[in-house]
């Protein structure tokens, strides 16, 4: 062989080889290409299964949600219907404590009637016993109590009439006298006059100033300190209330409308036709 023949030799093998080696990838492309679209499937099959598992469980949530919220409102259902049913049987029980009292007191009223003998004569026909032993019980009734306190409060108001028609007379005497200024004004230098010394004279005499308790003329009052112009009730500076004997205590006679009236342990200077304090001592009793 020649070197044509060899070199001409060598290039269709080297031809032979290539076309080999072209071949051989143009059949396996697409086997490839089926491998990469079953991948690509597999990816999109997984991202449903996920998708759906994913649906699923929130489905699942949502109905868990839907039985919670529902077994809440079922709850708070029977917690009302329990309240209404409480709230029923306690005004039942108190329907039913009212008529009870009303039975008992119709009971404890016939039982009344009965003891006391009026029923019970009445269905025996013994009536007129029983007014006898009524009149019997009548007449040895006690009835000193009662009518002593029905005279002291007959007294009693019959004393204010007439405190009140003094009053009314004293007024309609001096009106004319105190509107004129014809009584004096009360002096208040008194107090210099050694004849009225009445602290002094009760640190030798103190039994004098030491007089009974005080009455207020209406019940519940306290006591309250009073000064010059205030002006008091009637019913502190009535006749009861008048210190009689001024001079005994060592204090100055009155004059017109002026009078010493006992507050308490203070001694007042009280117009009567007006009720203002005009002169105060205080504690001066005992």
């Amino acid at each position: 062989m020649n070197i044509k023949s060899l070199l001409k030799s060598s290039a269709l093998a080297a031809a032979a080889g290539a076309m080999v080696m072209i071949a051989v990838p143009a059949e396996a492309a697409p086997d490839r290409a089926r491998n990469v679209s079953r991948e690509e499937g597999n990816r999109h099959g997984n991202f449903r299964a996920h998708q759906s598992r994913s649906q699923n469980v929130q489905r699942q949530q949502s109905r868990r949600g839907n039985d919670r919220r529902a077994e809440a409102r079922q709850q708070r259902q029977s917690y009302r219907n329990q309240a209404r049913q409480a709230q029923r049987r306690q005004s039942r029980n108190w329907g039913d404590a009212r008529a009870n009292a009303i039975q008992r007191q119709r009971t404890q009223n016939v039982q009344r009637r009965n003891w006391s003998g009026r029923t019970e004569n009445r269905n025996q026909g013994n009536w007129r016993q029983y007014q006898r032993n009524r009149t019997y019980a009548d007449q040895n009734r006690n009835r000193s109590y009662t009518d002593r306190h029905r005279t002291e409060r007959r007294d009693y108001r019959n004393n204010r009439r007439d405190h009140r028609a003094d009053r009314r007379d004293y007024r309609n005497d001096h009106r004319y006298a105190y509107r004129n200024n014809n009584y004096r004004r009360w002096n208040h230098d008194w107090r210099n006059d050694r004849r009225y010394n009445w602290s002094h004279y009760r640190r030798s005499h103190r039994n004098v100033y030491r007089v009974g308790r005080y009455y207020a003329p209406y019940s519940g009052y306290s006591y309250s300190r009073i000064g010059i112009g205030f002006f008091l009730n009637s019913m502190f500076y009535g006749q009861n209330y008048w210190i009689g004997d001024p001079g005994y205590y060592r204090l100055p006679p009155v004059y017109g409308p002026y009078r010493w009236v006992r507050y308490y342990d203070d001694v007042l200077l009280v117009n009567i036709y007006s009720g203002e304090v005009v002169d105060v001592i205080y504690d001066f009793f005992w």
